[in-house]
């Protein structure tokens, strides 16, 4: 199998894997952390099923019925309303954003220690026009945007969902 991952490519394997993954659960009917492992193998990513559980947590993936014969993965974004998910991703910012500054075509958030993973998933499950991915750290956030966007307009976006 070869996949190509869409949009520009960043440099961080983690990162990588995790675009391939909301691919390959957007794309196919996932039904066990062996299977999603079997296929990213075959896209030259060779984990184990505790790195696919920690990935598949991270994005907010879960099981969901959806009037098939079996479950299958699914992202929050595949199976919620878009209200919900952007719901959560203000709840987020709320409790967890300190401040956002721009730089080029990434928004580096700062946020409170320990709470980057849930902010990130947030962003990669609701991204608002223009934003391509994350990076999470601690109590840092690498917001990647689009060029043609840039990192100042998704700092704004970021920031006006606060104030919905």
């Amino acid at each position: 199998m070869h996949m190509r991952i869409r949009g520009r490519m960043p440099r961080d394997r983690s990162t990588i894997r995790r675009i391939l993954i909301r691919q390959l659960l957007a794309d196919r009917e996932i039904s066990s952390q062996g299977e999603l492992a079997r296929l990213l193998g075959e896209a030259g990513h060779r984990v184990t099923q505790s790195t696919v559980s920690r990935d598949l947590n991270e994005l907010g993936a879960t099981k969901a019925d959806e009037g098939t014969t079996h479950e299958r993965y699914v992202l929050v974004d595949q199976q919620g309303s878009p209200d919900e998910g952007l719901d959560e991703l203000r709840r987020a910012l709320e409790d967890y954003l300190e401040g956002a500054v721009p730089s080029g075509n990434l928004v580096v958030l700062k946020v409170r220690s320990a709470t980057a993973g849930a902010v990130a998933a947030a962003l990669d499950a609701t991204p608002p026009p223009g934003v391509v991915g994350t990076v999470a750290g601690d109590d840092t956030v690498i917001v990647i945007a689009d060029d043609a966007v840039g990192g100042g307009s998704v700092a704004k976006t970021i920031m006006g969902i606060l104030g919905d």
